[in-house]
């Protein structure tokens, strides 16, 4: 009976429509659609990053309301998905330790979540790496990024970020929702790395497509 009940009164958190699961069909097949054909690594501010898809359409709407709609367990549906999609890639097999990007703690009481930290626990759950949930501290609350040229937010993210509990001397994997220009997680890795961290890659759920204008926070 509470089975035929969730079903009638659930609703696709992106259009409202009745679904049997999590996403309504439509939505899901949607972002399915944004994945990148080969989800290339790329090389943003100094970190190897590898990118589940891009930044546009439903894929960009689902961050959107994860972020600003209250609704954390989006990033558990994505953070599985990106789990998922990271065991059938051909990478290196590093045993990595997996980092969130933090938010500042006055902006994670006002939102009431962190969404990368979300996305990074629902990931380790599928891939089985070990997740460090204080492995960084954001110890400046940075202006929103949005809009900045990536000067600007270097500077602003210049000492943002540092080390919460020593790192063990193994490679890192940083996890965040979106990643633009790369100032963030360029600046984690160097704390991660002076801490005495080994290499650091970052895996994020999307970038913007590489002919558009980024448009997020990094």
């Amino acid at each position: 009976m509470l089975v035929k009940l969730w079903l009638f009164s659930h609703r696709c958190p992106l259009c409202d429509r009745r679904a049997s699961t999590y996403l309504c069909a439509g939505c899901g097949s949607a972002i399915e659609q944004c994945r990148r054909p080969q989800s290339p690594v790329e090389i943003c501010a100094s970190v190897r990053v590898h990118a589940w898809g891009s930044y546009t359409g439903a894929l960009r709407r689902a961050l959107e309301v994860l972020k600003y709609g209250q609704r954390p367990e989006l990033g558990d549906w994505l953070g599985e998905r990106l789990g998922r999609w990271w065991l059938n890639q051909d990478k290196p097999p590093h045993d990595f330790q997996v980092v969130a990007v933090p938010l500042h703690p006055s902006r994670q009481a006002q939102r009431g979540y962190n969404q990368a930290d979300r996305i990074a626990r629902a990931f380790c759950k599928r891939t089985g790496f070990i997740y460090r949930p204080h492995g960084l501290r954001r110890i400046v609350a940075t202006p929103a990024l949005h809009g900045l040229d990536p000067e600007r937010r270097a500077r602003e993210l210049e000492q943002a970020f540092a080390v919460g509990a020593a790192p063990a001397a193994r490679p890192v994997l940083l996890v965040d929702d979106i990643c633009t220009t790369g100032s963030t997680l360029a600046r984690c890795a160097a704390a991660l790395v002076k801490a005495g961290s080994g290499a650091v890659q970052a895996a994020v759920v999307a970038r913007p497509a590489l002919d558009r204008k980024p448009r997020a926070n990094a």
